[in-house]
């Protein structure tokens, strides 16, 4: 299998869901136009974006094709039939390292959205992309504060509309989103963090994060990935905007030695696609470098206490949960250098001491346990399949699984989208979108969209 790393110019990637099974020896066309009428008319095939799970009817698959120069349009063209394709186009700028998130949804939590970006910037990383399905007006409004200020971009994600893959997409069809995030800023970025947002990651190997990939970049050649261990942690945060310390809950973060799977960062010279933990599309099948524990890990802050202020000793001194304290870096302290967490606070209060409008934000944790009831709840049914395949049936997990109540009087953005379905031929249909997300204000709290 060809891998294209990087595309050569004048290349289109396609990106699709579809059920897993279907022919990867079907020949399809794309019809490529620029503003002087010129055409170009090229061969394409499909093929799987990343290894399905087997839990899930339906993944996600890519296309490439060759272009004119400049295209303003381009048509998908199975046997006679064709379905013209809403163009994106790459980011250009130059930006060494990205972070690309999973989607959010029912995103409540505006103090772990300021701690990531607030950490990830402060570490060295370009850009940070975020792909948001739904999250509380409050989250939003600090995400759309961030990117006003060029840290971050915001990106737009909802669930097919067909029933099918609905349900037989994986965990709101976020690999899905990293591939796309990965595809957005792979000719800008020397380096691409793959991640949850309540990972984080702080450089131990230099300055910032990038001389630590570039170091390990240099001294490892062929390594396509650098696979970072990551440990469960807890931390606490004000519930309140007016009381809420960067610095303290920064400082309060207890690192314990519960590991759990690792995250890739991933360079993009050597990697086409990837998945939530490993890249899969590969150049000449480069192989990646597991980083040991001592040298560096994702912190995965999931545990969160929240607190009306900083004042309770007893709490600040726990260890996460009955877990023993991580053996190398057991609280933030012990990573970062003296200055970090005083400059990163410095720049916070900087950035948000005249926001008025964002002083009076609290918190509401009104999903996080329904959501993780509901995804505990997949899981577990996913593992009775596994230890009774005979007596259970597997099921898919997915959020448009989980049944969420509508909360009155709580403003929540979701993304919303217009899709267009065609027949291109015998059994072959194609939904897209054909015109971009868009954020609508609800009322009545988060959806699944």
């Amino acid at each position: 299998m060809k891998v294209h790393c990087k595309y050569q110019s004048n290349t289109a990637a396609i990106l699709f869901n579809a059920e897993k099974y279907i022919s990867l020896n079907q020949k399809w066309k794309c019809i490529s136009v620029n503003s002087k009428g010129q055409k170009v008319l090229s061969n394409t095939r499909p093929r799987h974006a990343y290894r399905s799970i087997r839990e899930c009817r339906w993944t996600t698959f890519i296309a490439t094709c060759q272009t004119v120069k400049n295209p303003i349009s381009l048509e998908f063209a199975v046997e006679e039939t064709t379905a013209n394709l809403p163009l994106r186009y790459s980011v250009k700028e130059r930006l060494p390292v990205v972070a690309c998130f999973s989607p959010l949804f029912f995103n409540e939590r505006w103090q772990m959205i300021a701690l990531s970006v607030e950490s990830y910037a402060s570490s060295g990383v370009s850009k940070q992309a975020y792909y948001i399905m739904s999250v509380l007006k409050d989250v939003y409004d600090i995400l759309k504060e961030y990117e006003k200020q060029k840290m971050i971009d915001i990106n737009f994600w909802g669930l097919p509309r067909h029933p099918n893959a609905r349900n037989q997409l994986d965990w709101r069809n976020q690999a899905a989103a990293h591939a796309d995030c990965y595809l957005k800023y792979r000719e800008a970025a020397e380096f691409i963090i793959i991640s949850d947002v309540d990972d984080f990651l702080f450089p131990r190997q230099g300055s910032d994060i990038y001389t630590e990939l570039e170091i390990m970049a240099r001294t490892k050649p062929k390594m396509a990935s650098f696979f970072y261990p990551r440990f469960e942690s807890e931390i606490i945060a004000a519930k309140t905007f007016k009381n809420f310390n960067i610095a303290e809950s920064l400082k309060s973060i207890r690192i314990s030695d519960k590991r759990q799977t690792g995250k890739s960062i991933h360079r993009t010279a050597l990697v086409e696609t990837v998945w939530i933990h490993w890249a899969d599309l590969k150049k000449n099948n480069a192989p990646y470098h597991k980083l040991d524990p001592a040298d560096n890990a994702f912190i995965h802050v999931r545990n969160w206490t929240f607190l009306d202020k900083y004042d309770d000793v007893r709490l600040l001194n726990n260890v996460v949960y009955g877990y023993r304290k991580h053996p190398y870096y057991p609280d933030l302290t012990s990573i970062v250098p003296t200055n970090f967490i005083p400059f990163l606070e410095k720049r916070f209060n900087a950035r948000f001491s005249s926001k008025y409008s964002l002083h009076n934000l609290t918190s509401s944790e009104i999903y996080y346990d329904k959501i993780n009831e509901c995804y505990d709840g997949m899981l577990e049914k996913v593992a009775d399949f596994y230890r009774y395949p005979y007596f259970k049936s597997l099921i898919c997990p997915t959020p448009a699984r989980c049944s969420i109540s509508a909360v009155p009087n709580l403003p929540c953005a979701v993304a919303q989208g217009i899709y267009k379905t065609i027949q291109l031929a015998d059994n072959f249909f194609i939904d897209y979108l054909i015109s971009r997300h868009k954020i609508d204000i609800i009322q009545n709290g988060c959806i699944i969209n």
